[in-house]
């Protein structure tokens, strides 16, 4: 799978949001939020993909992230209907999610626990 092969999102959405230019991202990831996008037919921001060590530090996440190896995104969605369908969609497709108050985390890592449903 390549950038050719993914419709609604571009690699600069997925990089590092410090400006380092870290994109390590997982295109399994990114081929699973594509395939999401296209049913809902609704904007998804990536609030934050790709993070290298120090950004993850300063955003306060885990020293294991999954956000280091590229394996994880968080993804800010507007208005509780486009929400409820993409964690409907994301159940399919993901076996790690995470929902917070203004975003949803999933990741791909197989290294951590799944399946895992958490609310932060």
């Amino acid at each position: 799978m390549t950038w050719s092969d993914i419709k609604y999102f571009t690699p600069d959405e997925f990089k590092c949001k410090c400006g380092c230019g870290l994109m390590n991202i997982d295109m399994e990831l990114v081929k699973k939020l594509d395939r999401i996008r296209s049913v809902m037919q609704s904007p998804m921001a990536i609030n934050s993909a790709c993070r290298c060590m120090a950004h993850n530090q300063k955003v306060g996440g885990l020293p294991d992230s999954a956000h280091l190896t590229g394996k994880a995104a968080d993804i800010g969605i507007e208005g509780s209907v486009y929400r409820f369908l993409f964690l409907r969609l994301a159940f399919t497709m993901f076996r790690r999610i995470k929902i917070y108050k203004t975003f949803v985390h999933v990741d791909v890592d197989e290294t951590k626990p799944s399946p895992v449903c958490a609310v932060g």
